[in-house]
């Protein structure tokens, strides 16, 4: 069994938050958090605290990379990127496009391989889940493509980076996804988006909000199908004994 993983198991320059598994329960899963472009790990941890997942311990992890100009937060990108808006040509909008090769290589061999697997015992295809917001949820994506397989990613509002493609994945990648997003035209995760995600992973699961844009769930409604994806994979023999699944 994996040992609960502590703030000290991880160098510079990770930054993490660390929510432990529920006493009295067997430790048997990671769930690692990644916030979005411009934010900080302190509105995940507000998340994890409340998150009922048993046998999980939730680590909070901080992108790697100030915002410029004293903005204020972190961003996951090795620059900022702007693209042009395509309803005016004359603007142009912050965009979580970006390569991610230092926050890559902070989640990918840093944490999960690491410290993770290597100093804690987790089985990176089994025992870890990665659930990134936005240009987190790119991260998480591309570390799921590009490294050792995780079991599982949550990604809300994120898609894969522009410069992954299927035919540089030598194989299949058995981690599932759910893909989260809003239900109108404005969601970023458009059919091309969604496409690739399916030549990548076939354990592809998509959930749409009841709402235009991609933003975190807030509602008992929009995070309960969240949480049963992540309880079928934590608690799979619990929740067959209820008859919950099959």
């Amino acid at each position: 069994m994996p040992r609960q993983p502590v703030e000290a198991d991880f160098p510079a320059p990770a930054v993490v938050k660390i929510f432990p598994a529920p006493e009295n329960t067997p430790l048997t899963h990671a769930v690692v958090l990644l916030h979005g472009l411009g934010d900080t790990l302190d509105n995940f941890a507000h998340l994890a605290d409340r998150l009922p997942l048993p046998q999980a311990t939730i680590i909070v992890l901080q992108a790697p990379n100030p915002m410029p100009f004293d903005l204020g937060g972190f961003h996951w990108g090795h620059d900022l990127v702007f693209a042009r808006n395509p309803n005016d040509a004359n603007d142009e909008q912050l965009t979580p496009e970006a390569e991610f090769g230092v926050a890559k290589n902070l989640l990918g061999q840093v944490v999960i391989r690491d410290v993770l697997v290597g100093k804690c015992g987790f089985t990176a295809a089994t025992d870890i889940i990665l659930w990134g917001y936005a240009q987190g949820a790119m991260v998480a994506l591309d570390v799921a493509a590009s490294h050792t397989p995780v079991r599982a990613v949550v990604s809300v509002g994120g898609w894969m980076p522009i410069y992954v493609r299927p035919r540089d994945i030598l194989d299949e990648r058995p981690t599932e996804v759910l893909v989260c997003g809003g239900a109108s035209a404005k969601s970023d995760i458009t059919a091309e988006r969604y496409e690739l995600l399916t030549a990548i992973f076939p354990h592809l699961k998509r959930l749409r909000f009841n709402k235009p844009d991609d933003v975190m769930p807030s509602t008992t409604d929009e995070m309960a199908p969240i949480l049963r994806f992540l309880l079928m994979i934590l608690i799979p023999d619990e929740l067959r004994k209820q008859g919950l699944i099959k």
